[in-house]
């Protein structure tokens, strides 16, 4: 297990001494999931899912291996990153251009579209990344049609959803109408909404609460404007969008 765990902590390219993991907990997280990456691949293969679908999507461990050095000086997997990176594993979802694409049932009933709980649908996640311009957004959903179709033709979904802080009404105080966030957001029709402060971990991603915000100084007029809004008391939300996946 230990040589398989270095074979794939040279290959994600991590810093550092392998042997020094073993010494403490988020080293000994971080083995564990070195060591989960040899069946992970053997499933693309055996799948014959191309190689660069694979690479982009096993290397979604590496933003939680650098925000760990970021938080704590050491290699390793925060605990909190865990249950994500279990679907990261899970050969349910895939990194397919600039969006995340995850096999999913879903979790609410939304009788405008006639889903019912854990009904099938396509969950759609967005990594950090270049921009969200329509020409890429577009050109992911066009792979991810082409890769259930080929690879996964068993699982019939109608349907994509998305659960993001990027379809909160709340952004139109913020940005512009034309801007990429927004473009992506009109893409969804918002059905269930919750009150949640998740866009202050992504804008902030090392002052993820309001408290910390007070010492932050934001570096674009987004991050001023929400920043603002944050300490001001301002609410923020999650929604779930759905989209009609096209025939």
């Amino acid at each position: 297990m230990t040589d398989l765990a270095k074979k794939w902590f040279d290959y994600f390219g991590f810093e550092g001494d392998f042997a020094d993991l073993e010494t403490y907990d988020e080293g000994k997280t971080l083995i564990k999931y070195l060591c989960k990456c040899e069946e992970f691949k053997n499933k693309f293969e055996q799948k014959g899912i191309p190689e660069e679908i694979f690479d982009a999507t096993v290397k979604g461990l590496i933003p939680h291996v650098d925000g760990c050095v970021k938080s704590t000086g050491k290699i390793g997997v925060k605990e909190t990153a865990q249950e994500w990176l279990d679907l990261v594993f899970s050969f349910t979802l895939f990194h397919l251009g600039r969006l995340q694409f995850c096999m999913f049932p879903i979790n609410y009933d939304v009788p405008e579209e006639g889903l019912k709980k854990g009904d099938n649908v396509i969950d759609v996640h967005i990594p950090r990344g270049e921009s969200l311009t329509k020409e890429i957004v577009d050109a992911s959903f066009d792979m991810a049609k082409d890769f259930f179709k080929k690879h996964f033709p068993d699982f019939k979904f109608d349907y994509y959803t998305c659960h993001s802080w990027m379809l909160d009404d709340t952004l139109y105080k913020f940005l512009d109408k034309e801007s990429n966030i927004i473009r992506f957001k009109e893409m969804w029709q918002p059905r269930v909404k919750l009150k949640m402060d998740s866009i202050l971990f992504f804008v902030f991603p090392n002052y993820g609460t309001r408290e910390n915000l007070k010492n932050f100084n934001p570096t674009s007029s987004f991050a001023k404007k929400v920043k603002e809004d944050a300490i001001s008391g301002g609410d923020f939300y999650n929604v779930l969008g759905v989209r009609k996946a096209e025939d």
